[in-house]
């Protein structure tokens, strides 16, 4: 009996919480989080953070050194997670390879253009707090 109340109690609450856990792509992002929090500060969605940081971090990928981007990417856990999940909400189809590109992929999550050099910023800090001046250095050197 004791056991059946618990499989009873884990079905109702897997019924009640899970289609509030999956209503939103935000997930899985580890300490990531901490980052895709500050950027709804600016006034967007965490899907819109993680679409403008998963196409930010898109861009530095095909302008950084394989071994540099290794290197920016320590500072962001489970960013391969955020990416999938930047490209699942329609932030990029392929490689970035300009500015241009990061501004339509804003646009196409409901940002405005200048939302990229306030997002530009908070990711430089971000990388610079976990992974330390060298990689903000890199990350920054990407989006110019």
């Amino acid at each position: 009996m004791k056991g059946f109340k618990s499989v009873f109690i884990i079905s109702i609450l897997s019924v009640v919480l899970l289609p509030a856990c999956s209503s939103s792509s935000v997930g899985g992002l580890g300490s990531t989080m901490e980052l895709i929090n500050s950027l709804t500060n600016l006034g967007v969605s965490p899907n819109q953070a993680i679409g403008g940081v998963g196409a930010l971090m898109n861009l530095a990928q095909g302008k950084l050194s394989a071994d540099d981007f290794t290197k920016v990417a320590g500072a962001f856990p489970d960013l391969d997670n955020l990416m999938s999940q930047a490209e699942g909400l329609g932030a990029f189809t392929g490689q970035l390879t300009d500015m241009a590109g990061v501004e339509n992929s804003f646009t196409n999550l409901g940002m405005e253009t200048g939302m990229v050099n306030q997002f530009i910023p908070e990711l430089t800090s971000f990388a610079s707090n976990k992974g330390g001046e060298e990689v903000a250095s890199l990350l920054s050197g990407a989006f110019k």
